[in-house]
């Protein structure tokens, strides 16, 4: 699956439309706000057709004040049979004065389907980079690794 990197501040949308019978698409995208800013990402996954499938995932890393928004949504019309859809929103907080929301959102016309989605808003694991340091990692050297392997989806 490709990646899409967003390290630029400002507003972002993708709009995934699935209007064919049997259709499947995927969107990754990844927000690097760790040297500060305001981003905004907006993505809407839209079944239209019978027996489409999605999956949405928005990873981002915030630091030096940054503000980062994520806003998905999953619409499922009323024809849209057999749907299998999934939203996924991420935000590392790396300092204190850092600010995110990650909000989801589910519009389902249709009962014969399956969508969910998930949010967390979170800090570094202190334990994690406690353990990488035992091992012989600065904590810098820790606290780098960790945010590498969020944004892979590790």
């Amino acid at each position: 699956m490709d990646t899409k990197r967003i390290t630029k501040e400002g507003v972002y949308s993708e709009l995934l439309s699935l209007k064919e019978n049997g259709e499947e698409k995927n969107y990754y995208a990844v927000v690097d706000a760790r040297n500060g800013g305001k981003f905004e990402v907006r993505a809407v996954l839209d079944h239209l057709g019978e027996n489409t499938k999605a999956k949405c995932e928005i990873r981002a890393v915030a630091a030096g004040g940054a503000v980062v928004n994520l806003y998905g949504m999953v619409h499922i019309a009323r024809g849209a049979r057999g749907t299998d859809s999934f939203l996924k929103l991420k935000v590392l907080l790396l300092d204190n004065q850092s600010m995110a929301i990650a909000e989801p959102e589910l519009s389902i016309e249709n009962n014969d389907v399956k969508a969910s989605h998930s949010a967390s808003v979170g800090m570094v694991d202190e334990e994690s980079v406690l353990y990488l340091m035992s091992r012989g990692l600065t904590k810098t050297e820790a606290e780098n690794l960790l945010v590498e392997g969020f944004l892979r989806g590790d």
